[in-house]
């Protein structure tokens, strides 16, 4: 089980939602799911590396950069 977390600084930035935010990944956590957290500029400059860490969180295998033109 894998969850993504888009952390945008419209949503993430106010003490409530940063609350609620760990509360939330404290529950997953505890019932065994992986979090994985992403800043807009991640998913903008480095979609490649955000590809790979979701593959590899899924078990899977994903090639190497420029083999699957």
């Amino acid at each position: 089980m894998v969850a993504l977390e888009a952390d945008s600084e419209e949503y993430h930035l106010d003490l409530a939602a940063f609350q609620h935010d760990r509360s939330r990944q404290n529950r997953l956590s505890l019932l065994g799911w992986t979090i994985l957290r992403y800043a807009p500029t991640h998913l903008r400059l480095e979609p490649h590396t955000v590809t790979i860490q979701i593959a590899s969180a899924l078990g899977l295998r994903v090639p190497p950069t420029g083999s699957y033109r």
